[in-house]
């Protein structure tokens, strides 16, 4: 429950713009939590989630994208994610680290997901952070049965709960399904506000 609590209290950061010191009950990221510990997990994870998101920056000015909305900026944003998923998982063959990464890149979208549905108006320049998040989970060796679907689907579920966002699961179905079709909902949900 404290995991909800904290999740709470950054979204509620968020919404209000506000900058409050990290709660001195959670735990946070560390220099040097024990090896394998869920505090190294979870950093290791952070650090992926960070990393996906400045990457994705660094994606743009590789390729000179114009910080201007043009005709392009949508293709440009698509290529910006590339650009980051390929630098956080090209390489890598151990499955502990390209899982931790996979779930880093998928809270990166999710949070994504959540500033868009949160935000007064949405972007022109981007994509529907729903669509980034179903289109970025599918790239490079994020399988369809990948854990990082399963980890969004969750997160997804939260997110449906909290806004009060219908959902139905169809249990025939894998959790890249879960993820388009929660993606769906919540598109559906903040375009009829």
């Amino acid at each position: 429950m404290r995991a909800l609590d904290l999740y709470e209290w950054a979204i509620a950061c968020v919404r209000n713009q506000e900058h409050e010191p990290w709660p001195g009950w959670a735990p946070k990221p560390t220099r040097s939590p024990e090896s394998e510990s869920a505090l190294h997990v979870g950093t290791e994870i952070f650090l992926a989630t960070v990393g996906w998101m400045l990457l994705h920056e660094f994606g743009h000015i590789a390729h000179q994208d114009p910080v201007l909305v043009t005709a392009s900026a949508k293709a440009e944003e698509h290529e910006a994610d590339r650009f980051a998923t390929s630098h956080v998982l090209d390489g890598v063959s151990d499955s502990a680290i390209l899982l931790k990464r996979s779930i880093g890149i998928a809270v990166a979208n999710v949070v994504l997901v959540l500033i868009g549905f949160i935000a007064s108006s949405p972007v022109d320049s981007h994509p529907d952070p729903e669509e980034r998040l179903s289109r970025n989970l599918r790239e490079n060796q994020l399988a369809d049965s990948s854990p990082a679907h399963a980890f969004a689907t969750a997160l997804m579920q939260v997110h449906l709960q909290r806004f009060g966002v219908p959902l139905v699961l169809n249990e025939n179905k894998n959790f890249a399904s879960f993820v388009d079709d929660f993606c769906l909902a919540l598109k559906r949900h903040r375009q009829g506000q």
